[in-house]
């Protein structure tokens, strides 16, 4: 309870403590039968003041039924120390200290409810109370709300069977020097302890009517945070009906969603952000038959490599590649392409898994933005690299291979063969950049202007030559 707002709690039953003082003082000046000598103001005194001190010493309990016990016991004790100077002092008859003692009780009860509604709703806001429900646990709203109403007209009918019984005791034995205003006063007494019973049973409803309606929005507002995909925060379980079990269920959903947005960005790192969604969105029935589409392939490699690593440590040339690949990445995804793997030093990489319409104006522009960024990281570089890069249109298929165990999600068909023959094929045509027929069929023309045909060409493996596209200047 170290995390409730004391201040919170202290005006409340600072408010109690006034009403409860207000509400005696008025009975025993004004209802009472049985008092008569005392005056309003001292009775306000004699009942406010303690009632006072009380509330402002007292510190909530370690759990919401101790604190509805402490409360409770806190205004009996009071009676208790009030009864005897009651009756020493001002002579009231037992009739009256009684009840005191079941006023004070009433007031102890509803503050202790009113402060344990109030405890739960700050659990609400501070999202910290969490219990593990059990399915014997279970206990319906319906049946809780059953349970108070008909705890409170129980507990509203013995208290007002307390008092007319003794009311008509007192009539009973005092029967010949009765009056009218007597008889007045016993019907008043009734119908103001009935009145004070059942404003304050009103009370104790609302509010825990008002956690109810506070907790629904609350989960309410997660869900619709959960449906934005902001899963950082849970709803608080803090009952055993309805409301927990949902509360629960809501928070094992978000933690699903935050394991599979976890393994989505781990995917992601490894495979590419649009792969992830692949594998997580597709079952495992339909990767391993694959699926057809028609993708533009980038095939990018550095030429001279077996050269370059002749002379160089391998250490060197992991770090050199490690410089290299991030420089060419960047031009690829922000063109909306996903580096299917890198082999040793090459780059294969796919574009139009979700659209393909610009499939192969994304890869030329991918392709553009790399050999950029190439002259920048050679400016910065002390290996000066050249690099060439192959792009073809065609049809491949997309899904997973390898083992039980170990599996890749990778691209696979003779469009795949394509883009990395042509590359192999720019140092050949002194070009840096060479697409296929295909890929220049499908740019505009805005784009396709800056390219002239570099005649048709055998390639490693394909009985048909190939008309290829170079760069009108070559950018290496």
């Amino acid at each position: 309870m170290k995390t409730i707002n004391h201040g919170l709690f202290k005006k409340q039953n600072l408010i109690y403590s006034l009403l409860g003082a207000l509400t005696l003082s008025l009975y025993g000046w004004k209802v009472c039968p049985f008092i008569e000598q005392v005056s309003f103001w001292r009775l306000a005194v004699e009942f406010g003041v303690p009632l006072i001190i009380f509330s402002l010493i007292a510190g909530p309990g370690k759990s919401l039924k101790t604190g509805l016990f402490l409360d409770f016991g806190r205004y009996m004790v009071l009676a208790i120390i009030l009864i005897p100077y009651y009756k020493w002092v001002h002579h009231f008859p037992t009739e009256s200290a009684l009840k005191i003692m079941v006023g004070l009780g009433c007031l102890g009860l509803f503050n202790g409810l009113d402060n344990m509604a109030l405890f739960e709703r700050e659990y609400f806001f501070k999202n910290q109370l969490r219990r593990d429900l059990d399915s014997h646990d279970y206990f319906p709203v319906t049946k809780k709300i059953l349970l108070l109403v008909t705890g409170l007209f129980i507990f509203t009918t013995i208290i007002q069977a307390l008092v007319l019984n003794k009311d008509m005791l007192y009539i009973f034995n005092n029967k010949e020097s009765l009056t009218t205003k007597i008889h007045m006063s016993v019907m008043l007494d009734m119908f103001y302890t009935l009145g004070f019973l059942f404003l304050f049973s009103l009370r104790i409803l609302f509010t825990f009517g008002q956690n109810l309606k506070v907790l629904f929005e609350f989960e309410l507002k997660v869900l619709g945070n959960v449906n934005q995909g902001i899963l950082h925060e849970t709803v608080p379980v803090v009952s055993n009906d309805e409301f927990g079990i949902i509360a629960k269920h809501t928070n094992e959903m978000i933690a699903g969603l935050r394991e599979k947005e976890k393994v989505k960005g781990i995917l992601g790192k490894a495979v590419g952000g649009e792969v992830a969604k692949i594998l997580m969105d597709q079952n495992q029935e339909d990767l391993l038959k694959g699926r057809p589409m028609k993708v533009a392939i980038l095939f990018c490699d550095i030429r001279n490599f077996t050269t370059l690593s002749e002379r160089m440590y391998s250490e060197e040339i992991v770090a050199l590649l490690n410089d290299y690949f991030p420089a060419m990445s960047s031009g690829i995804e922000i063109n909306k392409g996903v580096i299917d793997k890198f082999i040793g030093d090459a780059i294969l990489a796919v574009f139009g898994l979700c659209d393909g319409s610009s499939a192969a104006e994304d890869a030329f522009k991918a392709a553009e933005q790399m050999l950029k960024d190439l002259k920048r990281f050679n400016t910065e570089s002390t290996e000066k690299l050249e690099i060439g890069i192959g792009i073809h249109y065609g049809e491949v298929t997309s899904g997973i291979i390898g083992t039980p165990s170990r599996f890749e999600y990778t691209f696979i068909g003779d469009s795949v063969n394509v883009a990395s023959r042509i590359e192999g094929k720019t140092k050949e045509l002194k070009q840096s950049l060479l697409v296929s027929e295909e890929v220049f069929n499908h740019l505009p023309h805005s784009i396709s202007s800056s390219l002239h045909n570099v005649g048709a060409h055998a390639l490693k493996g394909k009985s048909k030559e190939l008309q290829l596209y170079g760069l009108k200047v070559s950018v290496n």
